[in-house]
């Protein structure tokens, strides 16, 4: 399996630097949305969202959101904040889309952004204020939520439920990962999850019970947040080797600075999706969601078809100056 996969990463990447288009190198997502059910078929349909620096926004797909934004200008932004939300499939079998929950949940977040407050507080904020003004809303969310300061380069993550958020460094071994809250109430499959409306809500956890993470980034770091969908579908060491096979092929050694265009992240979020895509429908695959149902004494092989939300960010080396602190992602 490891032979096939690497032989099925080198095709995915050999297809999407084809097709990557230089942009700036701000924050990358790429989502794929699985529009059929395992037995039914393999079709898809990929769905990208470019948001550069200077531009904020929140978007739906699927179950999943995502969110994007920055204070100030392009040239003058002092926080830039991310994050990733998976509402949860089973509200579907009450005819209730799942992604009402979680684009809900980024918009409110994104709407009382404030960089003086932390993020537990901005999240307990924000669901808050949905309960009170959103009655009509029903479901329950998953999230994950950074903010980066571009005077101390620090990176501040809370995250809930099963998404999740991993800094690596220039050579793309792994600085720091956030932690899986996958079993609420010990259940198997039942990630940590933030609800709606407010007579439901008292049955499940609490914003204030994510949980927090912070690390100052180094020039070259990579950040990549994502919902279950890759975390369930590939391995650390597998992540790492798509970043390193992407940024090998596209960057030019020879270069004496990095230039505005970055096709690296915008490679390596194509082939870590098509890579968790492929894996995802592969049945005779040890993914690390069959090593979680492992772990929880249960049986189960393959991958696990969800919707992939990806959102890739890096500290470029030629922004960030030691001796100087401000920098940009």
């Amino acid at each position: 399996m490891t032979q096939q996969l690497t032989g099925s990463i080198r095709k995915f990447a050999s297809s999407a630097l084809q097709l990557c288009a230089s942009g700036r190198p701000a924050l990358y997502k790429l989502q794929q949305q699985q529009q059929q059910k395992r037995g039914e078929g393999n079709e898809a349909e990929l769905s990208m969202v470019k948001l550069g620096l200077g531009q904020s926004g929140v978007r739906q797909i699927g179950e999943d959101a995502i969110l994007i934004g920055q204070t100030g200008g392009d040239c003058d932004a002092e926080f830039s904040y991310f994050g990733v939300a998976d509402g949860v499939g089973g509200w579907r079998d009450q005819g209730i889309d799942p992604g009402e929950a979680s684009l809900a949940l980024l918009d409110g977040c994104r709407s009382v952004f404030d960089a003086s407050t932390s993020l537990k507080e901005l999240l307990t904020r924000a669901h808050g204020d949905l309960l009170n003004s959103r009655r009509d809303l029903i479901g329950s969310t998953t999230v994950c939520l950074a903010r980066y300061s571009t005077e101390t380069r620090r990176l501040d993550v809370a995250n809930l439920g099963d998404s999740g958020l991993c800094v690596m460094d220039a050579e793309f071994q792994l600085r720091m990962r956030t932690q899986f809250q996958s079993n609420m109430g010990g259940v198997f499959n039942c990630p940590m999850q933030l609800a709606f409306p407010k007579a439901l809500s008292g049955q499940y956890p609490k914003p204030g019970e994510c949980e927090l993470y912070s690390i100052v980034l180094e020039p070259g770091d990579v950040v990549l947040m994502a919902t279950d969908g890759l975390w369930d579908n590939l391995y650390q060491k597998t992540i790492e080797e798509i970043f390193r096979h992407a940024f090998q092929s596209t960057v030019d050694e020879s270069a004496e600075v990095e230039t505005e265009a970055s096709p690296p992240l915008e490679a390596a979020s194509r082939i870590l999706v098509d890579a968790a895509t492929y894996l995802s429908a592969e049945q005779s695959y040890f993914s690390p969601f069959c090593q979680s149902a492992k772990d929880a004494g249960l049986k189960y092989v393959g991958g696990k078809e969800d919707d992939i939300s990806v959102v890739l960010a890096r500290l470029c080396p030629s922004q960030a100056d030691v001796s100087t602190p401000k920098a940009k992602l």
